[in-house]
């Protein structure tokens, strides 16, 4: 029946004298209005129930900073404008796992060996997808060399095969005989795009419990982005430079040439002979391919997925979503799983490496929930390795709030959706070993994460960690800004003093 004809119904009952029939419309109305709005918000309504049910998700927690110079405004998670904007979004994440379902998976890794789990492949090799080491495509070549896997009870050990620790042998050589408390800090970081601080607490309920009660990690509640898109953010993060310097002294985002020449970070680490890695996960939308940019002419770290994810991606088809899937994995499941296995594998070998997803939610706002227990189990795997945390630095962010959206999304440019974007989460861990050393560390973090920060403080951080494991030389002559977040930032320090543009600001007075 129609909702005219309901709508009638409910009124004239209403209208009656009876105080009974009365509260009984109430209840009728009430009943409709909630089965209604759970067939078209369910999952934000069990998402709203999951925030409740945590201590971590007070709103002391999830909102953001209140100094004396300025204060950002309260975000609602569940807002109205939001859950129109997104309603579709959980029919498009029941159809990825179903397309990466149906991907069968004719391989296994489980401790260093690899077994053929499809008994219908027969005389199958494993050869190395790389890049030549000088490449002006920055694309990949396969190996010339296959070597067989044999049968599929004994595997193939894979651990000390050529192709996966040659590079890496003068680096592992230069570390092993070194006791670990010689050795400098690692670091990690995460950077989730295109994801502000509102989207992470709303959509990663599972990974931010987990971080929080689990991990400890230290939640900064006022952390900004230093534009959009990424390479406003990416630039500072990465080399401490403003994006409007850089082009005049470097090459513009537009410009045909190559990045190899520009201060990276790991640049620094890699003097310091830690082993360096960069892995993104979609080769169209690379932060230094994108558009008419030319990458890199000599690969820029010893570990860089762009070769593997290039070659995955020339094999499967765009339009129907299999390149996201690698075989019942996703994407971001398999990338994480790769940067597990190389933390493992090295770690008692100094790294600094950056990961930095941008599936699902670059492509389609509201749909980061879908990853949430893909995120939650990766930092699960860490939580129980003492090693890691032991010497490892690990940070989570992201570069910006949302920013790419589609015709029918318009979130991103609403009163929340505006605020949104101008503040991104940061969680810092630090190495169980430097919370022994340095306890006052510890402290000037937990100080930092209740003031205005920036990108430009994670670079300076960066630097900090370098400095502490040896001398480097200075990578660019150009200023860079920020304060480390392990030394004490003052409580009165201003936006314009951290360096964030004013276009980038949520604060009122």
């Amino acid at each position: 029946m129609s909702g005219n004809f309901w709508q009638t119904k409910l009124f004239n009952l209403y209208n009656q004298r009876s105080v009974l029939c009365k509260f009984s419309a109430v209840v009728v109305c009430l009943l409709i209005f909630v089965y209604y709005g759970y067939l078209r918000f369910g999952v934000f309504v069990d998402l709203k129930k999951e925030f409740l049910r945590r201590e971590y998700f007070s709103d002391d927690e999830i909102n953001g900073i209140s100094l004396d110079h300025c204060k950002i405004p309260l975000v609602e998670l569940n807002n109205p404008e939001y859950l129109r904007a997104y309603q579709d979004i959980p029919t498009l994440m029941d159809e990825m796992k179903e397309i990466c379902a149906s991907t069968p998976d004719f391989s296994k890794l489980e401790n260093n060996k690899l077994y053929l789990t499809d008994t219908t492949f027969k005389n199958c090799c494993v050869t190395e997808v790389t890049r030549k080491w000088r490449d002006s495509l920055d694309n990949y070549i396969l190996s010339d060399s296959c070597v067989q896997i044999g049968n599929h009870n004994n595997g193939l050990d894979v651990a000390h095969m050529e192709f996966i620790e040659g590079r890496l042998k003068p680096k592992i050589d230069f570390w092993k005989n070194q006791s670990s408390s010689e050795r400098p800090y690692s670091i990690f970081t995460l950077v989730i795009d295109s994801t502000s601080r509102a989207e992470f607490f709303r959509s990663l309920t599972q990974t931010v419990d987990h971080l929080l009660s689990t991990m400890n990690f230290v939640n900064f509640r006022g952390h900004h982005p230093l534009g959009e898109p990424t390479q406003n953010n990416a630039m500072p993060m990465l080399m401490g430079i403003q994006r409007s310097v850089f082009k005049k002294e470097y090459i513009d985002y537009n410009e045909q040439k190559f990045w190899d020449e520009t201060p990276f970070i790991w640049r620094s680490f890699n003097e310091l002979n830690y082993l360096t890695g960069y892995f993104e996960d979609d080769p169209a939308v690379g932060t230094f391919n994108y558009g008419r940019q030319l990458g890199f002419e000599v690969q820029p770290t010893h570990l860089y997925t762009r070769p593997l994810m290039a070659a995955h991606t020339d094999g499967t088809n765009y339009s129907d979503y299999k390149q996201y899937c690698f075989g019942h994995r996703n994407v971001i499941e398999f990338m994480l799983d790769y940067h597990f296995e190389t933390l493992l594998h090295l770690s008692e070998v100094p790294t600094f490496q950056v990961t930095w997803p941008c599936w699902i939610q670059h492509n389609y706002g509201g749909s980061l929930s879908f990853l949430d227990h893909t995120y939650k189990n990766f930092f699960k795997k860490i939580s129980e390795n003492s090693q890691i945390l032991e010497n490892a630095m690990l940070v989570v962010v992201s570069d910006h709030g949302f920013y790419k959206t589609t015709p029918t999304d318009g979130y991103a440019v609403t009163h929340g959706g505006l605020l949104e974007r101008r503040n991104v989460p940061l969680f810092v861990r630090l190495p169980d070993r430097l919370q022994r050393e340095h306890p006052e560390m510890v402290e000037n973090l937990k100080w930092n994460s209740q003031l205005i920060t920036s990108h430009y403080d994670i670079y300076q951080t960066f630097v900090q960690i370098a400095k502490m494991s040896g001398e480097t030389a200075p990578l660019t002559n150009l200023t860079t800004y920020g304060s480390s977040l392990l030394e004490k930032i003052p409580r009165n320090r201003t936006c314009k003093e951290a360096r964030i543009p004013e276009t980038m600001l949520d604060q009122k007075p």
